[in-house]
């Protein structure tokens, strides 16, 4: 699954999902070695240096009910309007 991460100053950045969970995420980000961590903390989605981003987009070439339900309320949110 690929998704789009907006940073805080306004950077769009095109990632790999490599792991879901309830309330977090394992990245893989183009030019970095190591996998990332988002998580949601109070509400917002944060990136392992706490910095906050958005979640833009998410592409997936499976049905993405029983990952959006995992995820977190942002993402339920978008995907009940689908």
């Amino acid at each position: 699954m690929h998704i789009t991460i907006r940073f805080f100053d306004g950077r769009l950045v095109d990632a790999v999902v490599l792991a879901v969970g309830a309330g977090r995420m394992r990245i893989s980000l183009p030019g970095n070695d190591d996998a990332k961590e988002l998580a949601v903390a109070n509400g917002t989605w944060v990136i392992e240096n706490h910095e906050p981003v958005e979640l833009e987009a998410l592409v997936s070439g499976t049905d993405l009910c029983s990952v959006l339900a995992e995820i977190g309320p942002r993402a339920q949110a978008a995907h009940s309007v689908v």
